[in-house]
């Protein structure tokens, strides 16, 4: 039978179903508003992108506008032509050094706060693959075709254990098939043939560990086997 909804130890987030085992020494609402917010900050645009999109612009306006009161007050111009060829070259001057100030200004400022923040933030947050999977949030995504084929009575750290299996070793298979795709970092010509062949087989003993700790939960839930 399905997995029934409500689950005790389940909750869902962004339309994925996530499990919270009992090991993980945290409540499912504790572990439920912790990964909203990881992947809340992942989705979030860089700040300031707004801003730094109207800096050409804005400089170009500036740029132009004085460099037209220069040409009135001090070059005396006067004919329309003349104004707008140096109001063109003011904004083009004005643009060109908005965006340059705030790359090596503003832009660096911000990245190395970034960086000092991701620094500081590190031993306090812990992620995994960036994907939900067994992040420091304490939770563990469940495959879909786990969920449908798990029993009805399963336990938060069956579903757990069950989904870290399959996931591992999706991923193994995944990893191996990627290495050994033309065009692959095991297939590229600058790669010395011996680590690549090394890598392969790195890669099919993980699939081949992987393979052996699914095939039960394979043969258990009614999955495709190995």
């Amino acid at each position: 039978m399905p997995l029934p909804p409500g689950h005790p130890r389940c909750f869902r987030l962004d339309g994925r179903l996530f499990v919270v085992p009992t090991w993980s020494d945290v409540s499912v609402v504790e572990a439920r508003d912790a990964l909203s917010r990881s992947l809340s900050v992942a989705r979030r645009p860089p700040r300031g992108t707004r801003r730094r999109e109207r800096w050409g612009p804005s400089g170009a306006v500036v740029g132009a506008g004085a460099i037209v009161v220069v040409a009135v007050a001090a070059w005396q111009v006067t004919s329309l032509l003349g104004l707008a060829a140096t109001g063109a070259s003011g904004a083009l001057v004005g643009g060109v050094l908005a965006v340059g100030v705030r790359r090596l200004v503003v832009d660096a400022g911000a990245g190395a706060a970034a960086s000092s923040t991701r620094t500081g933030d590190a031993g306090s947050v812990s992620t995994s693959d960036g994907q939900g999977r067994g992040a420091g949030v304490a939770a563990v995504e469940v495959p879909d075709d786990v969920a449908a084929s798990a029993p009805d009575d399963a336990t938060g750290d069956e579903l757990a254990l069950w989904s870290a299996l399959v996931m591992r070793y999706r991923d193994a298979r995944e990893a191996l098939l990627s290495g050994a795709r033309p065009g692959s970092a095991a297939d590229d010509a600058d790669t010395d043939p011996a680590d690549a062949t090394a890598r392969i087989r790195r890669a099919e003993a993980d699939l081949r560990s992987a393979e052996a700790d699914y095939e039960p939960v394979a043969r258990l839930l009614g999955l495709p086997a190995p």
